[in-house]
Protein backbone atom coordinates (compact mmCIF):
# COMPACT_ATOMS: atom_id res chain seq x y z
CA UNK A 1 0.00 0.00 0.00
CA UNK A 2 2.91 2.37 0.37
CA UNK A 3 2.91 3.33 -3.31
CA UNK A 4 -0.30 3.67 -3.62
CA UNK A 5 -0.96 7.30 -3.56
CA UNK A 6 1.57 7.82 -5.48
CA UNK A 7 0.58 5.83 -7.99
CA UNK A 8 -2.94 7.53 -7.92
CA UNK A 9 -1.53 10.40 -7.99
CA UNK A 10 0.57 10.11 -10.93
CA UNK A 11 -2.64 8.58 -13.05
CA UNK A 12 -5.10 10.99 -11.78
CA UNK A 13 -2.47 13.78 -13.28
CA UNK A 14 -1.67 12.17 -16.68
CA UNK A 15 -5.54 11.53 -16.66
CA UNK A 16 -6.04 15.21 -16.14
CA UNK A 17 -3.21 15.81 -19.12
CA UNK A 18 -4.48 14.09 -21.50
CA UNK A 19 -8.18 15.33 -21.20
CA UNK A 20 -8.76 18.55 -23.22
CA UNK A 21 -8.58 21.80 -21.55
CA UNK A 22 -11.35 24.18 -21.91
CA UNK A 23 -10.58 27.60 -23.10
CA UNK A 24 -10.63 30.15 -20.86
CA UNK A 25 -11.75 33.72 -22.57
CA UNK A 26 -11.37 37.07 -21.41
CA UNK A 27 -13.18 40.29 -22.40
CA UNK A 28 -11.51 43.17 -22.21
CA UNK A 29 -14.15 46.73 -22.24
CA UNK A 30 -12.26 49.01 -20.52
CA UNK A 31 -8.80 51.07 -20.53
CA UNK A 32 -7.37 54.38 -21.78
CA UNK A 33 -8.00 55.94 -25.24
CA UNK A 34 -7.51 59.16 -27.21
CA UNK A 35 -7.15 60.12 -31.11
CA UNK A 36 -5.29 63.30 -31.24
CA UNK A 37 -5.87 65.92 -34.20
CA UNK A 38 -3.14 67.26 -36.81
CA UNK A 39 -4.92 70.74 -36.90
CA UNK A 40 -4.53 71.51 -33.23
CA UNK A 41 -1.37 70.28 -32.83
CA UNK A 42 -1.23 70.66 -28.93
CA UNK A 43 -4.79 69.57 -28.01
CA UNK A 44 -5.24 66.77 -24.94
CA UNK A 45 -8.58 64.97 -26.57
CA UNK A 46 -8.43 62.05 -23.74
CA UNK A 47 -11.79 61.45 -22.00
CA UNK A 48 -13.78 62.59 -24.62
CA UNK A 49 -16.50 60.50 -26.09
CA UNK A 50 -15.24 60.55 -29.97
CA UNK A 51 -12.67 59.34 -31.62
CA UNK A 52 -11.67 59.21 -35.48
CA UNK A 53 -8.92 57.76 -37.82
CA UNK A 54 -8.74 59.59 -41.54
CA UNK A 55 -6.13 61.59 -43.34
CA UNK A 56 -7.81 64.96 -44.59
CA UNK A 57 -6.45 67.83 -46.17
CA UNK A 58 -8.41 71.53 -46.66
CA UNK A 59 -6.80 74.04 -48.05
CA UNK A 60 -3.02 72.47 -48.01
CA UNK A 61 -4.03 72.08 -44.32
CA UNK A 62 -3.81 69.10 -42.70
CA UNK A 63 -6.64 67.71 -40.48
CA UNK A 64 -6.29 64.00 -39.86
CA UNK A 65 -6.98 61.58 -36.66
CA UNK A 66 -5.40 58.44 -35.28
CA UNK A 67 -6.80 56.52 -32.30
CA UNK A 68 -4.46 55.07 -29.66
CA UNK A 69 -6.09 52.58 -27.31
CA UNK A 70 -4.56 50.66 -24.66
CA UNK A 71 -5.82 47.69 -22.22
CA UNK A 72 -4.93 46.10 -19.03
CA UNK A 73 -4.23 42.38 -19.15
CA UNK A 74 -5.92 40.54 -16.34
CA UNK A 75 -3.23 39.30 -14.15
CA UNK A 76 -4.80 35.60 -14.41
CA UNK A 77 -2.58 35.80 -17.83
CA UNK A 78 0.61 36.26 -16.62
CA UNK A 79 0.27 33.03 -14.34
CA UNK A 80 2.62 30.60 -15.61
CA UNK A 81 1.67 28.09 -18.58
CA UNK A 82 -1.03 30.33 -20.19
CA UNK A 83 -0.67 30.40 -23.52
CA UNK A 84 -2.93 32.45 -25.93
CA UNK A 85 -4.65 31.14 -28.69
CA UNK A 86 -6.38 33.84 -30.19
CA UNK A 87 -7.02 37.58 -29.48
CA UNK A 88 -8.79 39.84 -31.07
CA UNK A 89 -8.97 43.17 -30.72
CA UNK A 90 -11.99 45.64 -31.80
CA UNK A 91 -13.72 49.32 -32.57
CA UNK A 92 -17.17 50.12 -33.85
CA UNK A 93 -17.11 52.66 -36.43
CA UNK A 94 -20.49 54.25 -36.10
CA UNK A 95 -21.17 57.64 -37.58
CA UNK A 96 -19.15 60.33 -39.49
CA UNK A 97 -19.32 64.04 -39.96
CA UNK A 98 -19.33 66.84 -43.12
CA UNK A 99 -17.42 69.51 -41.59
CA UNK A 100 -14.77 69.29 -45.19
CA UNK A 101 -17.30 67.77 -47.67
CA UNK A 102 -19.16 64.77 -47.99
CA UNK A 103 -16.64 61.35 -47.89
CA UNK A 104 -19.64 59.18 -46.64
CA UNK A 105 -19.15 57.58 -50.19
CA UNK A 106 -15.39 57.23 -49.92
CA UNK A 107 -14.01 53.76 -49.68
CA UNK A 108 -11.88 53.55 -46.20
CA UNK A 109 -9.60 51.30 -44.35
CA UNK A 110 -7.95 50.96 -41.07
CA UNK A 111 -4.52 49.90 -40.27
CA UNK A 112 -3.74 48.67 -37.20
CA UNK A 113 0.00 49.28 -35.71
CA UNK A 114 1.79 48.33 -32.25
CA UNK A 115 2.81 51.26 -30.46
CA UNK A 116 6.33 51.28 -29.05
CA UNK A 117 6.18 53.91 -26.51
CA UNK A 118 4.50 54.82 -23.63
CA UNK A 119 1.34 57.21 -23.21
CA UNK A 120 -0.96 58.70 -21.13
CA UNK A 121 -4.52 59.56 -22.40
CA UNK A 122 -4.52 62.92 -19.83
CA UNK A 123 -1.54 64.06 -22.27
CA UNK A 124 -1.58 62.98 -25.53
CA UNK A 125 -1.37 64.99 -28.11
CA UNK A 126 -0.70 65.30 -32.16
CA UNK A 127 3.01 66.51 -31.16
CA UNK A 128 4.08 64.00 -28.36
CA UNK A 129 2.35 61.29 -30.09
CA UNK A 130 4.14 57.76 -29.39
CA UNK A 131 6.30 56.17 -32.02
CA UNK A 132 4.11 52.95 -33.75
CA UNK A 133 5.01 50.10 -35.29
CA UNK A 134 4.89 49.04 -39.09
CA UNK A 135 0.76 47.67 -39.93
CA UNK A 136 0.50 44.12 -38.81
CA UNK A 137 -3.28 43.90 -39.86
CA UNK A 138 -5.67 45.63 -41.77
CA UNK A 139 -9.21 46.08 -42.99
CA UNK A 140 -10.06 47.22 -46.36
CA UNK A 141 -13.18 48.37 -48.40
CA UNK A 142 -14.73 49.92 -45.77
CA UNK A 143 -17.97 51.48 -47.32
CA UNK A 144 -20.43 50.87 -44.04
CA UNK A 145 -20.56 51.04 -40.45
CA UNK A 146 -19.89 48.38 -38.56
CA UNK A 147 -17.61 46.55 -36.36
CA UNK A 148 -13.89 46.48 -37.49
CA UNK A 149 -11.26 43.98 -35.77
CA UNK A 150 -7.47 43.80 -35.59
CA UNK A 151 -5.73 40.16 -35.16
CA UNK A 152 -3.84 41.07 -32.26
CA UNK A 153 -2.34 37.37 -31.16
CA UNK A 154 0.98 37.97 -31.64
CA UNK A 155 1.21 41.07 -29.97
CA UNK A 156 -0.84 39.93 -27.03
CA UNK A 157 1.66 36.67 -26.73
CA UNK A 158 4.39 39.31 -26.93
CA UNK A 159 2.35 41.51 -23.93
CA UNK A 160 2.25 38.45 -21.78
CA UNK A 161 6.26 37.45 -22.42
CA UNK A 162 6.99 41.15 -21.31
CA UNK A 163 4.39 43.45 -19.99
CA UNK A 164 6.65 46.15 -20.07
CA UNK A 165 5.87 46.26 -24.04
CA UNK A 166 2.27 46.29 -23.72
CA UNK A 167 1.45 50.18 -24.99
CA UNK A 168 -1.50 49.16 -26.88
CA UNK A 169 -1.86 49.86 -30.68
CA UNK A 170 -2.82 52.84 -32.88
CA UNK A 171 -5.59 52.88 -35.26
CA UNK A 172 -4.46 55.10 -38.63
CA UNK A 173 -6.62 55.59 -42.45
CA UNK A 174 -4.97 56.85 -44.67
CA UNK A 175 -8.47 57.41 -46.58
CA UNK A 176 -10.40 60.66 -46.00
CA UNK A 177 -13.31 58.56 -45.01
CA UNK A 178 -14.25 60.35 -42.42
CA UNK A 179 -14.64 57.18 -39.54
CA UNK A 180 -15.87 57.67 -36.22
CA UNK A 181 -15.84 55.28 -33.29
CA UNK A 182 -17.30 55.08 -30.03
CA UNK A 183 -14.41 55.77 -27.00
CA UNK A 184 -14.38 54.26 -23.63
CA UNK A 185 -15.60 57.53 -22.39
CA UNK A 186 -19.12 57.21 -23.89
CA UNK A 187 -21.92 55.98 -21.54
CA UNK A 188 -24.86 56.34 -24.63
CA UNK A 189 -23.63 52.92 -26.10
CA UNK A 190 -23.07 49.50 -24.45
CA UNK A 191 -19.86 48.07 -23.89
CA UNK A 192 -19.85 46.01 -26.66
CA UNK A 193 -19.45 49.41 -28.82
CA UNK A 194 -16.48 50.20 -26.81
CA UNK A 195 -12.66 49.08 -28.08
CA UNK A 196 -12.80 46.11 -26.87
CA UNK A 197 -9.93 43.11 -26.80
CA UNK A 198 -10.94 39.47 -26.46
CA UNK A 199 -8.28 36.89 -25.60
CA UNK A 200 -8.60 33.23 -25.19
CA UNK A 201 -6.07 31.32 -23.60
CA UNK A 202 -5.61 27.46 -22.75
CA UNK A 203 -5.15 25.92 -19.88
CA UNK A 204 -7.38 28.08 -17.93
CA UNK A 205 -5.36 29.66 -14.98
CA UNK A 206 -7.17 26.73 -12.54
CA UNK A 207 -6.23 24.09 -14.27
CA UNK A 208 -2.84 25.72 -14.52
CA UNK A 209 -2.77 26.03 -10.64
CA UNK A 210 -4.05 22.00 -10.20
CA UNK A 211 -0.98 21.45 -12.94
CA UNK A 212 1.41 23.06 -10.43
CA UNK A 213 0.45 22.22 -7.28
CA UNK A 214 0.29 18.55 -8.69
CA UNK A 215 3.70 18.76 -9.53
CA UNK A 216 4.87 20.60 -6.53
CA UNK A 217 3.82 17.66 -4.57
CA UNK A 218 4.97 14.77 -6.95
CA UNK A 219 8.27 16.53 -6.61
CA UNK A 220 7.93 16.08 -2.98
CA UNK A 221 6.98 12.64 -3.07
CA UNK A 222 9.67 12.09 -4.89
CA UNK A 223 12.27 13.84 -2.45
CA UNK A 224 10.54 11.43 0.48
CA UNK A 225 11.62 8.36 -1.77
CA UNK A 226 15.07 9.14 -1.96
CA UNK A 227 15.59 9.67 1.66
CA UNK A 228 14.42 6.22 2.23
CA UNK A 229 16.40 4.79 -0.71
CA UNK A 230 19.53 6.24 1.16
CA UNK A 231 18.29 4.92 4.29
CA UNK A 232 17.99 1.39 3.47
CA UNK A 233 21.33 1.80 1.73
CA UNK A 234 22.86 2.90 5.22
CA UNK A 235 21.29 0.31 7.00
CA UNK A 236 22.50 -3.02 4.31
CA UNK A 237 25.70 -1.23 4.68
CA UNK A 238 25.53 -0.83 8.10
CA UNK A 239 24.83 -4.70 8.34
CA UNK A 240 27.54 -5.87 6.24
CA UNK A 241 30.11 -4.14 7.94
CA UNK A 242 29.50 -5.40 11.22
Amino acid sequence: MRHAIPCLLLASLFAAAAAPVRAGTFLIQSGQDSSPYSFTPNTRRGFLNTAYAFTAFDQGVEHSFEYYIQWSLPPQLLEPGVEVTQALAWVYHGYTYTLFGDFSDEIGELDCHEVLEPWSESTLTWNNRPAIGPTFDQRTDIINFGLLWCDVTDLVRQWIADPDTNHGIALTNSTDRVMGFYSFQDGSVSPNFHPSLMIEAVPEPAAVSGLVAGGALLALLDRRRGRRRAARRLRSHTRRSS
